[in-house]
């Protein structure tokens, strides 16, 4: 999509949604079971972390092209 001219796609607010569908069926799971099953299989703080650090550095080699590119 990237080769036809494609910058970004909008998901609206799909995302919220999902994290908060996520937490929504875990804590029902958790009060109506007394179960910490919905809990299983969640992102690592490791993963999550290491997604922020390659963002952030992406968006900074980004801005560093874009000044060059403008200046």
């Amino acid at each position: 999509m990237a080769g036809l001219g494609v910058r970004r796609i909008s998901v609206g607010g799909a995302l919220a949604l999902a994290a908060w569908t996520g937490f929504t069926r875990a804590a029902q799971k958790l009060k109506s079971e007394g179960s910490f099953a919905g809990f299983a299989n969640l992102v690592s703080y490791t993963d999550i972390n290491g997604f922020f650090v390659t963002d952030y550095g992406t968006r900074q080699s980004d801005r560093r092209r874009s000044a060059k590119a403008s200046g």
